[in-house]
This record gives structure tokens, sequence and C-alpha cells, in this order.
């Protein structure tokens, strides 16, 4: 019986995420109109950081871009990973010292950044059979950060920069299904 459950739960789910993401690739009703940005308008910026090379491909494309037109900028990390976590405070801290040219330090209620950790899509070493299930249990926590939350107050992502191995892959299901552009770079970028 519980194995019976845990699949009628699990069709549940998937017509729900399925009839949401349609509702949202809809038209807009007639009268509606759309927001247009403008093109010195800022935006709020995403970035899933991988692990080892990904990190740093995806920090040397961030050090090039202008932070004051990406005025928030929220970074995923996958559960452990706190060498990443480091790596993107180190170029937050660069950066605003070249904006700041050293005048005041930034404290930490002005921070424009923000870290969210999702669960690993699947760990070193783990056994493919397991997989799909720590996979769900990502893409549940991405569907959250992503979709979810934001309706309920926190930060959304206009733009989400990808460049990764698993966890990356549920991230860009989440953003599918909340219509959010997702850039997803490949392994050129150095």
């Amino acid at each position: 019986m519980g194995v019976l459950q845990n699949m009628c739960l699990g069709a549940i789910i998937s017509l729900a995420v399925l009839g949401f993401r349609l509702y949202k690739s809809l038209p807009p009703r007639r009268g509606t109109v759309r927001e247009v940005r403008q093109a010195t308008a800022g935006c709020n910026l995403a970035v899933f950081l991988g692990s080892g090379g990904h990190t740093s491909e995806i920090l040397s494309l961030l050090s090039a871009i202008d932070f004051a037109r990406y005025s928030r900028r929220i970074y995923y990390i996958s559960q452990g990973d706190t060498l990443s976590m480091q790596k993107a405070v180190d170029l937050e801290c660069a950066k605003a010292a070249d904006a700041n040219k050293g005048t005041h330090s930034i404290s930490a209620a002005e921070t424009p950044y923000s870290f969210i950790v999702i669960p690993r899509a699947r760990h070193i070493h783990q056994p493919l059979l397991t997989t799909p299930f720590t996979a769900m249990l990502s893409l549940a926590a991405s569907i959250w950060h992503i979709t979810i939350a934001p309706v309920l107050g926190r930060p959304a992502a206009d733009v989400l920069l990808l460049n990764g191995p698993g966890t990356c892959f549920v991230l860009c299901i989440a953003a599918y299904i909340n219509r959010v552009r997702a850039i997803i770079l490949s392994g050129g970028c150095s």
C-alpha cells in the first residue's frame, strides 16, 4: 500500500507542476500589458556555482560584468560546497572594493548578494539506483527557491547563469517551469 500511495503522490505533484507550467506558458489575457525592461534598468541575477573548474569559469565571467547593472545577485551552491561560496564572497568583496575605491566597507545588512544551498542531485560515488531520489529532492528544493519562495516575498531572479553538472540540470528544470531566462554555459569559457 505504501508504494501505491507514493506513486499517487508523485503523480499528483507531477500533474500540479505540469498544470502550473501550462498556466505560465499561456499568452496573457487581452488588455494586459507586458512589462518591458529599459536597457539601463537593473535586474536580479542568479548564478549556480558548480564545483572546481565550473566555479572558476563562472566567476571569471562574473568578474567582467557590471555589478551595478545586476543590483541583486543570488548564488546557488550545492550542499557542502563551502569553497565555491568563499570564492564568490572573495569576488563580491573585490568588486565592492573596486566600486568604492576603499572609501567605506559594506555592512552585512547592505550586501547585494545572498546564497541559497541546494541539495546535490547526485553525490560523488553515489549508486545510480539511488540517484533518482536525491535528484527529486534537489528538484523539489530548486522549484521551492525559484518558483515558490519569490511568491512569498524573496527576491526573484530575472536571469539564471548555469554551468555545471547534476544540480545544474534540476535548476534548469525549475527555471523552465517558472519561465526564468536561463543561460547555460559549456566548458569553453576559460
